[in-house]
């Protein structure tokens, strides 16, 4: 099994190998975008004929009908391979939580074992392991104030 960091540099490389196409967006931009990519394959194919069909429209848009068909193939065939790296990514995120838990299992229960032991005199070293994890614990139960509501003082 390949390690996270031999991932890491195979993901590199195919992001090298790819940067001319990828372009990061901002969340408005991919709306934007994504609202203006709204159109029915049936509309495009007939856009395809229309454009091959007619000279006046392929210099209009500046694009033959061959070249706009070559653009939508390759934006299909694009879309598979996000579909697969979106596969990748849910597979990646699901096995990246169940190691969480699993940690998070074991820290538990050797606290629960830890809280035990600590109580006879001969695993007293413990003590001071149990009592910051419950600092630590207690800690983060604290409930913060909200940061966008105003306190007593700035109203």
């Amino acid at each position: 099994m390949p390690t996270p960091e031999e991932i890491f540099q195979q993901l590199r490389a195919i992001t090298d190998l790819v940067e001319a196409d990828v372009e990061m967006f901002t969340p408005d931009k991919r709306k934007l975008l994504r609202d203006g990519a709204r159109v029915s394959d049936e509309i495009v194919q007939q856009t395809i004929h229309a454009v091959g069909a007619t000279d006046l429209i392929a210099k209009a848009i500046g694009m033959s009908g061959e070249q706009l068909y070559e653009l939508v193939q390759l934006s299909n065939r694009w879309s598979s391979a996000e579909s697969e790296l979106k596969a990748l990514l849910t597979g990646v995120q699901g096995a990246q939580l169940a190691r969480r838990h699993q940690v998070a299992t074991i820290v538990r229960r050797a606290f629960m074992i830890a809280s035990q032991l600590a109580k006879d005199d001969t695993y007293g070293d413990l003590r001071t392991y149990v009592e910051e994890v419950r600092r630590l614990k207690s800690y983060e139960r604290r409930k913060r104030k909200p940061r966008n509501q105003p306190g007593p003082e700035e109203t």
